[in-house]
């Protein structure tokens, strides 16, 4: 059985991994690399991350999330990235959201959408 984190330590050298080398890397491990800029995340790879560990790219400015990643998150999780501003949401993905949530993400994006007027 291939080890992990012997093929992380590949990637780290430079080298570029086959679809079934990469397949043996954990989902930290796919992260951590990712976040390093040492490769990226395939559409695939991306459907088999744990949410918490999607939102984190999201956090750091990694990846910007899809309509199916955000549909997978937690609606507090999903919540927290929107008011901190880590991702957007359509319109129809608001209805997800109690009231109170939804008038805080309303009222983040009318303040949003001023300041950037007011600094063009």
């Amino acid at each position: 059985m291939p080890n992990p984190s012997l093929i992380a330590m590949r990637v780290l050298e430079g080298e570029t991994l086959s679809d079934e080398e990469r397949s043996w890397l954990t989902p930290a491990l796919l992260a951590q690399l990712a976040i390093g800029g040492y490769l990226s995340l395939t559409d695939h790879e991306r459907q088999t991350l744990p949410a918490s560990l999607l939102a984190n790219l999201a956090i750091g400015s990694h990846i910007e999330l899809t309509r199916s990643e955000r549909d997978r998150l937690p609606e507090n999780l999903l919540a927290q990235l929107v008011i901190g501003e880590k991702t957007n949401v359509e319109a129809g993905e608001l209805d997800r959201f109690s009231e109170a949530v939804r008038s805080i993400i309303e009222q983040i994006s009318t303040t949003n959408s001023r300041a950037a007027s007011v600094d063009s």
